[in-house]
């Protein structure tokens, strides 16, 4: 038993080696946010990393230091809480700050998601289907993309598949060790994200429900008690975040989801199948058919704890259809139990040349889909999106052979152009003290321009701090505030500028008239203009 236990632990690291190398090629190459929420955590990284430089626990008297530690954790940014912000700092540690080492910090989560969904396989049939679920949960175009995402849906998938184990392992809440490890797990998800409830709400009230009908009044006061001190855990351990920032949540989640949810303007059709067009872009169309075998194999089989399992999928796919606010990535917590009740259909077959078939199918459609959507390797259709961000665009391939996150990397000349751009205004600006003030403006609502403009100022303030006195976003500059900075950037459409910034409040004839232009770039690939001004009003 220990033999075998020891070959599933050499295997899953294997897994775990691979995608690791596989994303420390991709993201050498391309390491550039692809979502909007992406560059806002980056950002938010950085306010995070600044303060804990600011906290010297050797010259700080103890409580003082606790207190900055508290603060830090408290500190609400975009009503997300922080602990991937702390496990990326560890990694930074030892491989530097850089957005590559904040997305390279995903294999944490990647680890605890595989070993965690094979224990699930192990407690529910055997080891053989908890490897296999392993392995495929890591192969899902939806899941290995967004590894390469920093955010909190990644690790938010990791810690719910944790927490289940932990939740199944309690046998009901009958074993108090796993109870409190439940507890902690919860807990921590909740500092990851708070929507982890919407993942484990329908397991937990369903194995609350069964103690309350167990007739044995004594071994049902044990279970309620260890059922109270594991939520009591978790409440504790999620108060350093949620405690001090409920209000603010309070109102985001009525404004967002409850409020907008009335008078909503997709039609119930759209609201029952918009999560169901993102499962067959992210597992695909063919691990789906498997699936949908695979589950009707676990009920006539009776798979054990099919219904908590089938909980995970089911709950948070209706909670979510309900919410205003939608995004594919959001269901991606779900996944593992897909791959898990895909496994076990494939292990519980008996016929074992058929069962081997499957299996051996599973991982070679798996290595090819990987490579194909990854790299553009392997012998399916081409995929040639020039745009690679703007995945809409490549509407007329299947969309079974394509993601919104797992494609092909793109190599970026976004911080060639920022270095240039602060080595002109160096250049220009004869004084090596002196302190610039640079604002950012974009002549398009596009995401594409957005990103460009977050980077550059992610990669100035991170890299020219010392150097930039301080850099703004275009809503601090639609009245008299344009004529307080030295320098201008403005990101439009390549051919687009023209007759185009007299229109902005700020570019008026006379403000105008003070901008001149230093330098123009192009973006690639998507050819954005990048224009710098130098207000030659100061």
């Amino acid at each position: 038993m220990r033999q075998n236990v020891k070959i599933d632990t050499l295997i899953l690291i294997i897994i775990l080696i691979f995608h690791f190398g596989a994303n420390f090629v991709w993201l050498s190459i391309d390491e550039n946010p692809f979502l909007p929420d992406e560059i806002f955590h980056i950002h938010d990284y950085h306010s995070f990393y600044s303060g804990i430089k600011d906290i010297n626990v050797i010259k700080e008297l103890p409580f003082i230091s606790i207190k900055k530690i508290f603060l830090l954790f408290n500190i609400s940014t975009q009503a997300w809480p922080r602990f991937v912000y702390f496990t990326s700092y560890l990694f930074t540690l030892f491989l530097g700050y850089s957005i590559f080492t904040l997305k390279i910090s995903n294999m944490l989560y990647f680890a605890i998601l595989i070993f965690s969904l094979y224990f699930i396989g192990r407690k529910c049939l055997d080891a053989k289907t908890g490897l296999l679920a392993a392995f495929m949960v890591s192969f899902y175009p939806g899941v290995c993309g967004i590894s390469r995402v920093y955010g909190i849906d990644f690790p938010l998938a990791a810690m719910a598949s944790l927490t289940t184990l932990f939740l199944l392992l309690s046998e009901n809440f009958s074993r108090r060790k796993y109870s409190i490890f439940f507890g902690i797990s919860l807990g921590i998800g909740f500092l990851v994200k708070g929507t982890i409830l919407l993942f484990v709400s329908g397991i937990i009230g369903y194995i609350f429900f069964r103690i309350l009908k167990d007739r044995d009044l004594q071994l049902r006061r044990q279970r309620l008690r260890n059922f109270y001190l594991s939520i009591l855990t978790a409440l504790v351990i999620s108060s350093v975040w949620w405690f001090g920032n409920f209000k603010e949540i309070y109102c985001n989640l009525y404004v967002n989801i409850i409020g907008r949810t009335i008078g909503y303007p997709h039609t119930v059709y759209q609201r029952i199948f918009y999560y169901l067009t993102h499962i067959i872009e992210d597992i695909s169309v063919i691990f789906l058919v498997i699936f949908i075998a695979g589950f009707f194999l676990a009920i006539k089989n009776k798979m054990r704890h099919i219904i908590e399992v089938s909980l995970w999928i089911i709950i948070p796919y209706v909670l979510l259809s309900m919410m205003a606010i939608k995004n594919g990535r959001y269901y991606a917590p779900s996944y593992p139990a897909f791959a898990l009740i895909t496994a076990y259909g494939i292990s519980s077959i008996q016929s074992k040349r058929i069962r081997r078939f499957f299996t051996i199918f599973v991982v070679i459609m798996s290595m090819a889909l990987f490579y194909k959507l990854s790299f553009n390797i392997g012998f399916f259709p081409r995929i040639n999106i020039v745009e690679p961000y703007r995945w809409h665009l490549a509407k007329k391939i299947p969309p079974y052979w394509i993601d919104r996150y797992c494609h092909s990397p793109v190599d970026t000349n976004y911080k060639d152009i920022t270095e240039k751009i602060v080595g002109m205004i160096q250049k220009k600006e004869m004084r090596s003290d002196k302190k610039i003030l640079i604002g950012l403006e974009t002549e398009c609502v596009d995401f594409d321009t957005v990103r460009i403009l977050h980077l550059i100022k992610y990669y100035i303030i991170t890299e020219y701090e010392s150097y930039i006195l301080k850099i703004e976003q275009e809503e601090r500059f639609y009245e008299n505030e344009c004529m307080e900075l030295d320098y201008v950037i403005v990101v439009t459409d390549v051919g687009s500028r023209e007759g185009v910034y007299q229109e902005k409040k700020y570019f008026s004839d006379e403000k105008h008239e003070k901008l001149i232009e230093v330098m123009k770039e192009i973006a690639y690939p998507i050819r954005k203009e990048i224009v710098l001004y130098k207000n030659i009003a100061k």
